[in-house]
């Protein structure tokens, strides 16, 4: 849950011949904090299950880089049983669920899949605007890399980021918009946050609704330019500083990194477009893939990874979560190794040409 377009991956599984295996060594002792909601998911029975992205991002941290300590901050209702929060324990995440009175953890069955793509709509659901209103406790103090997931105007979350990036030595930055609608006034809260952050990890229907916001003729997907096009007005509609990356999650097309060239205006977003391929793998049930590979992105970069190679194995953290019926792989420690033998290779960037703003362009 969380995710508009999770990434899922046609029913084959690759040989791991001629894979590169080329992050950075692990940083020991890193922390990362990832900000999100619990939500519980009702699945085949009325079972219930951990959802919201937040827990998935979290897993996906520690099967980019088992050694980083990864707890996650979130608020839930009161009916959420003790017993999940031991889900999260036993996979190495320390869980800081700050309950709240008067708030159901369970929406009941709102996920919906149009082929790939899922969708989730909080309608009628007591209490969503108080998990959307509430603040963590966060000052950025011995975290080292802060992943967020901003949900439903994420009000809470943004103040809570914002203090944390306004440290003398903030902690990496790493953004996840999950936008039900998308609208001016959502981007520019949003904005307050993008504006400061090393990466920005929409999906490819998100990223596309915010460039349209400042140019609708412009946007599209299907080909190379039209990516291009997207990631440079997602960009600048985000205000994205340069040097920051934006990495757009396109399911079984893999993922593209827009790096923004040094020395440019936000308006500009003229950089670099890479292409990141998919893992494949038989595909279970993809819910949450996409948000894993967000967290695991942001911990790969943490550890010192290039962009590229974190964004790689962030592929093969998706795969691993799409291949699992489960919320998340059960066995963090073989699930880490797999991913690591099946990181895929990655092409060189290609360059993009910077189309200067015209009057159409609105990115305020």
């Amino acid at each position: 849950l969380g995710c508009w377009l999770p990434l899922c991956w046609p029913l084959a599984m690759p040989s791991t011949s001629g894979l590169l295996l080329l992050l950075a060594p692990v940083v020991a002792g890193l922390n990362v904090c990832v900000v999100s909601k619990i939500i519980l998911d009702v699945v085949d029975g009325g079972k219930r299950r951990l959802g919201g992205g937040g827990v998935q991002a979290a897993v996906g941290v520690r099967l980019a880089e088992p050694s980083i300590h990864c707890r996650l901050v979130a608020p839930a209702g009161r009916d959420l049983d003790e017993g999940l929060l031991g889900e999260l324990r036993v996979r190495g995440i320390t869980p800081e669920v700050h309950r709240l009175d008067g708030v159901s953890t369970t929406p009941g069955e709102r996920i919906a899949y149009e082929g790939e793509r899922m969708s989730w709509e909080p309608v009628g659901w007591d209490g969503w605007d108080r998990l959307c209103a509430w603040v963590p406790p966060l000052d950025g103090t011995d975290i080292d890399a802060l992943h967020v997931l901003v949900e439903g105007g994420g009000a809470g979350e943004i103040e809570a980021a914002l203090r944390c990036a306004s440290r003398p030595s903030p902690p990496l930055l790493s953004i996840e918009p999950v936008m039900h609608t998308v609208d001016s006034s959502l981007v520019a809260s949003l904005r307050r946050l993008t504006r400061l952050a090393d990466i920005v990890c929409p999906d490819l229907l998100t990223a596309t609704r915010i460039a349209a916001l400042a140019k609708p003729a412009a946007t599209g997907v299907g080909d190379t330019e039209a990516l291009a096009s997207t990631a440079r007005l997602c960009a600048a509609a985000l205000q994205m500083r340069p040097g920051s990356v934006l990495a757009i999650r396109d399911g079984r097309s893999g993922s593209y990194l827009f790096t923004l060239a040094q020395g440019q205006a936000a308006a500009s977003a003229s950089g670099e477009l890479q292409h990141i391929p998919p893992v494949i793998v038989a595909t279970a049930d993809p819910t949450g893939a996409g948000n894993a590979y967000a967290g695991a992105l942001c911990a790969g970069v943490a550890a010192g990874a290039s962009v590229a190679h974190a964004a790689a194995r962030a592929s093969a953290v998706g795969a691993a979560f799409a291949a699992t019926s489960a919320w998340a792989p059960a066995d963090v420690g073989q699930a880490a190794g797999w991913v690591r033998q099946n990181t895929p290779a990655c092409a060189p960037p290609t360059p993009c040409v910077s189309e200067s703003p015209d009057a159409t362009d609105t990115f305020e």
